[in-house]
């Protein structure tokens, strides 16, 4: 199981944008788990857990934690207005 997730973690390193949504939104997955979330220019230091198709995104204190959903063709839905965030290439 925890080489699973470990390999579910290393294909969803990257940084991922939503485009249209005049707010800047970027969450850049990094290796040891560790991301960086930036929305409106202010960035937050995170981490996150991979567990099947979610992907849950820890950015306490100075930010909230938030809930993504893993598509099949890599993409990230979030919540509200951070919606759909595609991979960078």
């Amino acid at each position: 199981m925890g080489f699973t997730v470990m390999t579910i973690s290393n294909r969803l390193k990257s940084a991922y944008s939503h485009a249209g949504s005049g707010m800047g939104i970027v969450l850049d997955l990094e290796s040891s788990d560790k991301a960086t979330f930036s929305m409106s220019g202010e960035d937050f230091a995170c981490t996150y857990k991979v567990n099947g198709n979610k992907l849950a995104l820890d950015c306490t204190p100075k930010g909230e934690k938030l809930d993504f959903t893993i598509h099949d063709d890599g993409s990230l839905t979030g919540p509200g207005l951070v919606g759909i965030l595609k991979k960078g290439k």
